[in-house]
């Protein structure tokens, strides 16, 4: 069983420019991690990440433009880790949202990543698993680009990875008030989710094997609920079915998925 347990403390600096419906955003983190996985189970992998990037976008004035937004964002790292070599990666990714109707986004998003070295007992990247609100950024230095519905997250791993998402999002029901639950948790919006995911990387672990260089593509459906804890913790929780198509396997996979931001 492949597992990932991973603790941080980061520190970062971002300052966003923006130009009319444009905007860029130079980031620098630095973060001082502890990690425990399948790679290395004698051991915690610890030390530093030095983080320099960037996210790069355009967000309309208008929330129903067709071209709703879109947004690159890179990120390279230098891994400084004790007694274990040091070495260097980049992720980057480009995502866009798009909306043919009022109620209707179309989110579509392409990623790619590499870390500069051979070996997988000093690091590896990881994919799998699915994200709650994925069109929000989080610090560039802890963002998980290669999420993939329909297997878990750490089932695929390797130096080299491509990834892609096409997923519909249809805004079902809608509350204008704080009637949509009961307290402390009013549910404001319900979104039906419908996608489908693209993933290669160099190792994945299918029906308890682990095959070299696959190509995978999966689908899967759900619901996003838009909620409020306590009138000032907005939050998303995704929760969704997601199978691989491509692939004579019995795996399938439930990811449940959620994200709170408490504002005072």
């Amino acid at each position: 069983i492949n597992f990932s347990i991973y603790s941080s403390f980061v520190i970062f600096l971002s300052k966003e420019f923006k130009k009319w419906e444009n905007f860029l955003a130079p980031e620098a983190d630095v973060i001082n991690f502890k990690q425990r996985d399948f790679l290395a189970t004698e051991f915690d992998r610890q030390g530093q990440k030095y983080v320099l990037g960037m996210k790069l976008g355009h967000r309309p004035q208008s929330v129903d433009q067709f071209w709703n937004s879109s947004e690159y964002l890179m990120a390279a790292t230098y891994w400084s880790q004790k007694d274990l070599r040091d070495y260097f990666s980049i992720n980057q990714a480009m995502r866009s949202t798009f909306k043919p109707h009022r109620d209707l986004d179309l989110h579509l998003k392409l990623a790619y990543g590499k870390n500069f070295k051979s070996s997988y007992n000093d690091g590896a990247m990881m994919a799998g698993g699915y994200l709650a609100d994925p069109a929000e950024s989080e610090v560039l230095a802890n963002a998980k680009f290669h999420d993939f519905a329909g297997v878990s997250y750490s089932d695929a791993y390797g130096n080299e990875m491509t990834s892609a998402r096409a997923q519909l999002e249809y805004e079902l029901w809608k509350v204008y008030s704080a009637n949509g639950g009961l307290f402390p948790i009013f549910i404001n919006e319900i979104h039906p989710l419908i996608g489908a995911d693209f993933l290669h990387a160099e190792k994945m672990l299918i029906d308890e094997k682990v095959v070299d260089n696959k190509m995978l593509i999966s689908g899967y459906a759900g619901l996003r609920f838009f909620a409020t804890y306590f009138y000032i913790a907005p939050s998303v929780f995704d929760i969704l079915y997601g199978r691989i198509l491509n692939q004579h396997s019995s795996i399938g996979e439930v990811s449940a998925s959620l994200k709170i931001e408490a504002r005072f």
